[in-house]
C-alpha cells in the first residue's frame, strides 16, 4: 500500500487527500442526507447496465423455451425490464452504505 506523498499532507493536513470535506463529528442524519442524494445517480447508471441484461436474459429464456413470436418475447423483455428497478435499487444501496 503505497502512502501519500509529503506535498499531498502538507497541502491537506491529512494523508488521504479525497477525504478533506469529511466532517467526523457529523449528525447520522446528515451524512444519511447525503448519501440519499447521491443515491438516484448511481441507481440510474447501475439500472442501464442491469436492465440491459436482465432483459437480454429474459429473451434468451423466452427463445430457448421455444417462445420465438413477438407477444412471448415483449412479455420477456418487459418482465426483465420490470425486476432490474427492484435489483438496481438494491444493489444502489448496498454501494452507497
Amino acid at each position: 500500500c503505497r502512502r501519500a506523498s509529503s506535498s499531498m499532507v502538507s497541502m491537506t493536513g491529512n494523508s488521504m487527500p479525497w477525504n478533506h470535506s469529511v466532517s467526523h463529528g457529523s449528525v447520522t442524519g446528515v451524512a444519511n442526507a447525503s448519501v440519499m442524494m447521491k443515491l438516484p445517480r448511481l441507481m440510474m447508471t447501475l439500472f442501464s447496465m442491469i436492465a440491459t441484461s436482465l432483459m437480454g436474459v429474459g429473451m434468451v429464456v423466452a427463445l430457448t423455451m421455444g417462445y420465438d413470436t413477438l407477444n412471448p418475447l415483449l412479455i420477456a423483455i418487459a418482465i426483465g425490464f420490470v425486476v432490474s428497478i427492484p435489483v438496481s435499487w438494491v444493489i444502489a444501496k448496498q454501494i452507497a452504505g
